[in-house]
């Protein structure tokens, strides 16, 4: 008996600790976020779609991958990214890449919560105005050919709740918007259990083990 509960206490002593250690890493992660299918589009401007609180319920999937620019695909753009062209396609029928709404709305909300943010960047274009918002600030805008526009978004991020939200205006029939942020973060460290909180745990789960033990034993 004393041998196997040394046996068993050694090792959860050890999950507890690389557990606490996990926990309390302090290494950075880069969180990209890219226009695609999981944003949302709207035709229509409504009070305060470009704000945090806003209910978006009712609002479509953007359309993405939409129709190429001719020649132009989003790396032509944004080199290297990982982000397609987005549309918002209130119709039946298929898109063909000249037949969508001149007016388009884009929202994609996300967490930053547990991450202390460190620095943070977004690239966005398109067709053929925008104006490009954070949690409601408005911080970009340009014209299609002058673009893209690469923009530090840190000041306007919280440790929280986030959205991004697009206003993209076309002239004639094509329209789209393509985006790329790049959020450094270092994950917040948690508590480290004490020394007696870590042997309660260690007891626990040795118990539990024999316990385990004891009725294989039986059987």
């Amino acid at each position: 008996m004393e041998k196997m509960l040394k046996f068993v206490v050694g090792p959860a002593v050890v999950i507890a600790l690389l557990i606490a250690l996990a926990a309390n890493s302090g290494y950075a992660v880069a969180i990209n976020i890219v226009s695609d299918s999981t944003w949302k589009s709207y035709g229509s401007a409504q009070p305060g779609w470009e704000t945090l609180g806003f209910d978006d319920s009712g609002w479509r999937k953007a359309y993405a991958p939409y129709p190429e620019y001719p020649g132009m695909p989003p790396t032509a753009w944004i080199p290297g990214t990982q982000a397609v062209f987005m549309w918002d396609w209130p119709y039946d029928g298929s898109p063909t890449g000249w037949n969508g709404p001149e007016t388009s709305l884009f929202r994609k909300t996300f967490s930053l919560t547990g991450y202390s943010i460190d620095s943070a960047q977004a690239t966005v274009n398109a067709d053929d105005n925008f104006v490009f918002y954070v949690n409601g600030t408005a911080v970009s805008s340009g014209h299609l050919w002058g673009g893209p526009y690469t923009v530090d978004i840190l000041p306007f991020l919280t440790a929280g709740e986030n959205v991004f939200a697009i206003d993209a205006r076309e002239y004639g029939g094509w329209e789209w918007a393509l985006f790329d942020a790049l959020i450094n973060v270092t994950p917040i460290p948690q508590p480290i259990p004490e020394p007696s909180s870590l042997a309660l745990l260690a007891l626990g789960l040795a118990g539990t083990r024999l316990l385990t033990g004891r009725r294989k034993i039986v059987r």
